[in-house]
């Protein structure tokens, strides 16, 4: 299965982003609302970043850190890594295990085509071993 077709198969495949200027606070809220793990960070709307709950708390995890006065940008990582839309999702899952993360955003020609998960994956092959 390709990456492209676990995003058509997935029940929520929307994409979800903040500015760069968002506060940590606001960002975790909008993952907090959105039952989410994963933005991608945006600068006049290109990509600039991405933020996961993990960098939320391994960077902020301090007595003196206040989320409402620090932007995403200070602990967002800016090196993506992007799946392709024709990817294999076992080589996909593969390289998430090697890069120890957990969401993969995907580009297709057109543009970002959505986010993976492993959670998704893990779905999928677990329906596959069910008969679903």
């Amino acid at each position: 299965m390709t990456l492209k077709e676990l995003i058509e198969s997935t029940e929520q495949n929307e994409i979800f982003s903040v500015n760069k200027d968002t506060s940590v606070c606001d960002t975790a809220k909008m993952m907090q609302e959105k039952k989410i793990g994963f933005l991608l960070v945006k600068d006049e709307g290109e990509v600039c970043g991405v933020v996961s709950e993990r960098d939320i708390v391994y960077k902020t995890a301090t007595q003196d850190f206040k989320s409402t006065e620090h932007f995403v940008s200070e602990i967002m990582s800016t090196k993506i890594i992007w799946g392709q839309q024709d990817d294999n999702i076992r080589s996909v899952l593969d390289k998430m295990k090697k890069g120890n993360f957990r969401h993969l955003p995907v580009r297709s020609e057109n543009g970002i085509l959505g986010i993976v998960s492993e959670r998704d994956i893990t779905t999928y092959f677990l329906n596959k071993i069910k008969g679903a």
